[in-house]
């Protein structure tokens, strides 16, 4: 899929049409997400671990209300990953202070757990996010819904979220990438080229759906708990070989970009146990 196409665009579908139809986030309580975090805190040392809440706030402005309330500079405080806005989400940050309670009072902000542990929380520590997600007004068989929700595996794409309102990230994005004037801004950086990669990840991923070996191992893969993976591109190079290597060198030539060793899985699946009705 060409990264000039109209948004949204239509990633390939494995499955068909849809099953059903439904309205997503009428408020942010219809999407919740827990950010996994396995890692075992020590207890003491100069970083303050928080679990956070927040209703309708970044990831980096939630970084920037903390800083404020501690008394530090934004890179004192640390996260694992970006977090929606449009939902209720619970996140760790990570403070470097001596302190034991900030002065924190906004609405839509809350601190749940506080530890302290020896080294600043750093991108990718935690395992991973839980979602909840409630769709209202669904049209269509529940039952088939519910019933292949946990069976059957789904392509892993990024979606709208990761590209912006309305997609402005990717022409914002690709107007760099072309004048080749990397923005001044750290985070400005950092967002162009998550959403390059996460654009490039979909265009892959959306050729392996199309030629039908997306959720199958195909001779040359890199694989992970035996799911194929796909790049995240960046510097290094690539374990895949074969016909997977050519698929990714045909993306990467597309958009001029060298892929790099950083996989994330083709494909996913739900929790059954988790889909109920009402």
């Amino acid at each position: 899929m060409s990264s000039t196409q109209a948004w949204p665009p239509e990633w390939v579908r494995a499955r068909g049409a849809a099953i059903g139809t439904g309205v997503l986030r009428r408020s942010p309580q219809d999407f919740r997400v827990h950010e996994l975090f396995e890692t075992p805190l020590a207890g003491e040392g100069e970083h303050l671990y928080l679990l956070t809440e927040k209703v309708e706030i970044t990831t980096v402005a939630a970084q920037s209300l903390l800083a404020r309330a501690f008394g530090v500079s934004r890179v004192d405080v640390s996260f694992a990953g970006m977090k929606d806005r449009c939902a209720v989400t619970r996140q760790w940050f990570s403070v470097r202070t001596p302190l034991s309670e900030p002065r924190l009072a906004v609405d839509g902000l809350a601190i749940l757990r506080s530890c302290r542990h020896r080294k600043k929380l750093r991108r990718g520590d935690h395992a991973g996010n839980r979602f909840e997600i409630v769709i209202r007004e669904f049209r269509g068989s529940f039952r088939e819904f519910r019933d292949g929700f946990g069976r059957a595996h789904f392509p892993n794409y990024f979606g709208p979220q990761r590209f912006g309102r309305n997609a402005n990230n990717i022409s914002a994005a690709l107007d760099w990438a072309r004048k080749g004037q990397p923005p001044t801004r750290r985070f400005a950086r950092s967002l162009h080229i998550s959403t390059l990669r996460s654009l490039m990840f979909n265009d892959l991923l959306a050729n392996r759906v199309d030629a039908g070996h997306w959720n199958t191992p195909q001779r040359g893969d890199a694989l992970v708990d035996g799911v194929p993976t796909g790049p995240l591109w960046g510097r290094g190079r690539p374990p895949t070989r074969g016909t997977p290597r050519d698929c990714e060198d045909a993306v990467a030539a597309r958009h001029w970009i060298e892929a790099g060793a950083t996989r994330s899985r083709l494909h996913s699946r739900g929790s059954r146990s988790g889909c109920a009705g009402g």
